[in-house]
């Protein structure tokens, strides 16, 4: 476990290790891992980001790691960068008028940000995700007011699926752009209020699916 407010980088001697954490107070943290079988947060305890305008790095390079983050509070800022193959990333977002960046490198990674179960809540949450390689899956599930989606796919047979719902007061944007063949893209929107969705691809045999209903 660790708790601070300087921005912390795991030392070479423990990259290899996990890293697990509890609340972390306002400021500014960073964890950089290089190896495999490296993990932030732990399959029983995702860490979690506690407080308001935290802003957290995390850099994973390597193969068959994970992370598991819960982020709460408000206008927290999130950077998610991992390079390999085979890595998985679990985040749940509580946070008001926060932005989460993922970047994912690699093949067979997996991206899951809130579940049918238990969706985002956080309202206002700026999203982007760029996933570049082959046979990636994203799960993007929120529920909550004014989520804004930026993705961008590049490679061929990923999957992404894209849920928003629950908008009452301000509605929800989605901005797409989808580079390869035989990628899978599925977006549904749900609300009372104004949805959007813009999507831009270039390649072949895309397979693009978009639901809005109120």
């Amino acid at each position: 476990f660790f708790k601070q407010k300087t921005a912390y980088e795991i030392p070479k001697r423990d990259w290899s290790s996990d890293v697990c954490s509890s609340d972390l107070s306002s400021g500014s943290v960073t964890i950089t891992q290089d190896g495999s079988g490296n993990s932030v947060g732990s399959a029983n305890q995702s860490a979690t980001l506690n407080g308001d305008a935290n802003t957290l790095s995390i850099d994973q390079v390597g193969s068959n790691n994970t992370m598991g983050l819960n982020v709460e509070g408000s206008s927290n800022s999130i950077t998610v960068n991992k390079t390999g193959n085979n890595n998985t990333v679990d985040i749940n977002m509580q946070s008001t008028g926060s932005t989460i960046t993922k970047n994912i490198t690699g093949n067979n990674n997996a991206v899951t940000m809130g579940s049918s179960t238990t969706p985002m809540t956080g309202n206002f949450v700026t999203s982007n995700l760029s996933v570049t390689g082959d046979n990636n899956t994203a799960i993007l599930n929120y529920h909550n007011n004014g989520a804004n989606n930026n993705l961008s796919v590049t490679g061929s047979s990923n999957s992404l699926t894209l849920s928003q719902s629950g908008a009452t007061v301000t509605g929800h944007s989605a901005n797409v752009t989808v580079t390869g063949s035989t990628n899978t893209l599925d977006i549904t929107q749900s609300g009372t209020t104004t949805k959007s969705v813009t999507v831009n691809t270039n390649g072949s045999n895309q397979n693009i699916t978009i639901n809005q209903r109120n």
